[in-house]
Order: C-alpha cells, then structure tokens, then sequence
C-alpha cells in the first residue's frame, strides 16, 4: 500500500466480538498501515489488558442504548491526526489488501472529484428518500434537475453506498461535518451532501 494512513471504524458490540475482527483484519491486511477505532460496549476490564497494550488500537467504552451512527460519529474524535482515510466497516463484513488499496486508489486517481467509494446500497424505502431529498435540496439549495443530475445513476436510482463499507476521506468526513445523526438515514443524507457540494461517490458492485 502507498504511504496513505488509514483508520478503521468498528462498533463491535463486545470486546470478543472486537478482538476476532482484529485478528481477521491482521491477516488480511499484512502491509497496510492502519489504526483501529473502536466504539463498543462490555468490556471487561479484568480482560481488556490486550486492548491497552495493543499500539494500533484506540477504543472508548459506550452506553449500550447508544445508536450505531452517534458511535460512528463518536469514532472520528478517536482518530490520530495522521490519518488521512476513514473506513466505516461493519462487523460482518470482509476486506481484503487487494480490495481496499483499489478503493483507495480511486479516490487518489481523482482526490477533487470522488468523495466516496463503498459497496453499492440500494435504498428500498421512499418515505425516507423522499424525506433526504427535501432535507438536502432545502439546505443546500439545489433545485430538483440539479439534486437528480449529482446524485442519481442512469436508471434513476439515488447513488449511495452500504454504510458498513463506507470508505472516505478525513478531509472530506470534515468538510461535511460527519453523519448527522438526527437524519432519517446517515449515510444516504451524507452520500447525498458529498454529492450535492459537487463530488461524486463511486458504488462497487461485488
């Protein structure tokens, strides 16, 4: 991988549950430089001398009742200044060296351009498109031929990302002030953002 830094948002929901990930994020990430980020709840601490010890790893224990984007958006504030990308990835999902530094090399090719690159996310709920949509075009004043030439496909569909492999920028994570966490969607709302300040958002297709 180049000399890009990268951090990895986790929301595990134990401290096991963070461990295994760590240990599968190590094998598939042999010569990537990255720190670990990790936002979770019950830890124990007779058992968290590991996490203390372990130099690539920041974490903050959380209430349990906390919802999934406010920790997500609690992670950014763990994030060493070296950091230049953020990698929203969920607990169930897999990468691999080869994938990520594709990835990264998209938005490297053209670091004006792409603000996002993710699996791609179709989103099936019209009351909450409908509700990101207004939101959006009433912030950023967009009329409606606008809004749909930044942020729809050609079929129509709202180009968005899955949120669990949700790859960006700090510089850009930043400039959009994060998820909005009071948003009927997060992720859709910041997708849509990057979009309508002129970027645009790479989905993949596995």
């Amino acid at each position: 991988m180049n000399d890009e830094k990268l951090a990895i948002i986790l929301t595990p929901n134990s401290e096991k549950e963070l461990k295994d990930k760590i240990v599968e994020i190590d094998k598939a990430l042999p010569n990537t430089q990255y720190q670990v980020v990790a936002v979770l709840t019950d830890v124990s601490p007779m058992n968290a001398d590991w996490m203390l010890a372990s130099p690539d790893l920041t974490y903050i224990v959380v209430d349990e009742d906390l919802e999934k984007v406010k920790k997500k958006c609690i992670a950014r504030y763990l994030v060493s200044n070296w950091i230049t990308y953020l990698l929203f990835l969920g607990m169930e999902e897999k990468i691999t060296e080869e994938d990520l530094n594709k990835r990264i090399g998209f938005i490297e090719a053209e670091p004006h351009l792409i603000g996002v690159v993710g699996d791609k996310y179709e989103i099936t709920d019209d009351f909450i498109e409908k509700k990101v949509f207004h939101k959006v075009i009433k912030e950023r004043t967009l009329d409606k031929e606008t809004f749909d030439t930044r942020c729809r496909d050609a079929e129509g569909n709202l180009r968005t990302v899955n949120p669990d492999t949700l790859l960006t920028t700090v510089k850009m994570w930043d400039i959009m002030g994060g998820f909005t966490v009071n948003s009927e969607d997060p992720y859709l709302e910041y997708c849509m953002l990057v979009q309508a300040v002129g970027y645009t958002i790479l989905p993949l297709t596995k």
